[in-house]
């Protein structure tokens, strides 16, 4: 494969660019629509699960999705993994999941912060657990600050003073990444899927078991 795709495979794979150039010009297939119905299958399944995947605004996580497409262009889905494999075993995957890895770091944009600030702030808050733990109450001639104040006051200077993208913002930098839900046609499609068979689920006659309804 890696002779026959002039570089862009490695091993038993190729690259997505490589496949759609090939069923396009082999095949006269229309790419963005098998793309965008790929799209409905990831937004699909993970409509799904969003119920219990946990709320978790201050962490992120990179999925990798297997998708079988069977001879009527049709996306069906094997599997999703929550730990996809990172490992390179070629110039291809090299390029490719180096690739994937930048735009995700630069999607989290992680902020710089003062490191002696932090350790000033983690000192302090054991010194309160341990005085805690004891029984020990300390005595300030200034009132405390409420645990919202010193929060904030302890993220100034941790983070001098920059403020971090708050929730629902958009990144900066996307790369090759796209946001598909919410704010997506197939994000919408799937809700209303979801919510009218909730509905029906919920409005359904809930007959005994043995008798019949009258």
């Amino acid at each position: 494969l890696m002779a026959a795709a002039g570089g862009a495979g490695g091993g038993t794979k190729i690259t997505l660019e490589h496949l759609w150039k090939r069923l396009r010009a082999e095949q006269g297939v229309d790419t963005a629509r098998v793309w965008e119905n790929i799209i409905d299958v990831v937004v699909k399944s993970l409509v799904c699960v969003d119920d219990v995947i946990p709320y978790q605004p201050n962490s992120f996580e990179l999925f990798g999705y297997d998708i079988l497409i069977d001879d009527q262009l049709r996306p069906w889905l094997i599997e999703a993994n929550a730990s996809p494999s990172l490992g390179r075993d070629s110039p291809m995957d090299n390029k490719i999941k180096l690739a994937v890895v930048t735009d995700a770091i630069n999607i989290v944009d992680p902020m710089p912060f003062d490191r002696e600030a932090l350790v000033k702030v983690v000192e302090r808050r054991m010194a309160e657990m341990r005085r805690k733990e004891r029984g020990v109450t300390g005595r300030s001639p200034k009132p405390a600050p409420s645990p919202a104040e010193q929060l904030e006051a302890d993220l100034q200077a941790i983070l001098r003073g920059a403020v971090p993208r708050q929730y629902g913002e958009m990144p900066k930098k996307m790369g090759k990444f796209r946001r598909i839900c919410p704010g997506s046609e197939q994000f919408e499609r799937a809700m209303k899927m979801k919510k009218a068979h909730f509905r029906s689920h919920r409005d359904r006659p809930n007959f005994p078991v043995g008798g019949k309804h009258t």
